[in-house]
């Protein structure tokens, strides 16, 4: 069973062995720690960890999916501007989303490029 979302631990105490994560686009190796944290039961390490993907969510989900995209493109992975009617992020927010991704961690901890 796999769970649709990035809140791993309610999926896995009902037998989920997985999780598709739109996040995982972004920070790779922070879903794979929150996801490894909790596969092991180790919920004093998941929580900060889920604390900063929570986080992560909250900032790339701005008008939904052109922060994904504008932070993929941030972390050297663009993947184009998204579809009509919903506009790309203007240079003020892609700006704001950057300061985010720095505060948070994921423009220095992650992995840039494909």
């Amino acid at each position: 069973m796999l769970t649709a979302g990035d809140y791993f631990l309610p999926g896995m105490v009902v037998g989920s062995v997985g999780a598709l994560s739109g996040a995982g686009a972004v920070a790779p190796r922070l879903v794979k720690a929150v996801y490894d944290a909790c596969a092991a039961q180790d919920y004093v390490r998941v929580r900060p960890l889920q604390h900063k993907l929570s986080h992560l969510l909250g900032v790339i989900k701005v008008n939904y999916p052109a922060g994904v995209k504008a932070a993929m493109a941030l972390m050297d992975r663009p993947v184009g501007p998204p579809r009509g009617p919903i506009s790309p992020l203007d240079p003020d927010a892609v700006a704001w989303l950057k300061s985010e991704l720095e505060r948070i961690g994921v423009l220095a901890d992650e992995p840039h490029g494909w």
